[in-house]
């Protein structure tokens, strides 16, 4: 997983990673349609990226451990 954040204010948020098939919503079950995992109340990110050259960290998690890049 590789990402970018650059914020101005307070935020937060969460990554999550898979590491078994693609992430997959649960079914309704017997719940129904009106049940808790209907697939529009879930936002799907927009995938683009920024052709700008200023230094930059990349942080990658390896094997359980965690490290920083500097470019």
């Amino acid at each position: 997983i590789r990402f970018s954040v650059a914020v101005d204010g307070p935020s937060r948020g969460y990554v999550l990673e898979v590491y078994g098939t693609h992430f997959q919503l649960p079914d309704l079950g017997p719940i129904g349609a009106n049940g808790l995992a209907n697939p529009r109340d879930f936002e799907t990110p927009l995938a683009w990226f920024e052709d700008i050259d200023m230094p930059f960290q990349i942080y990658n998690k390896y094997q359980g451990m965690f490290f920083v890049a500097e470019q």
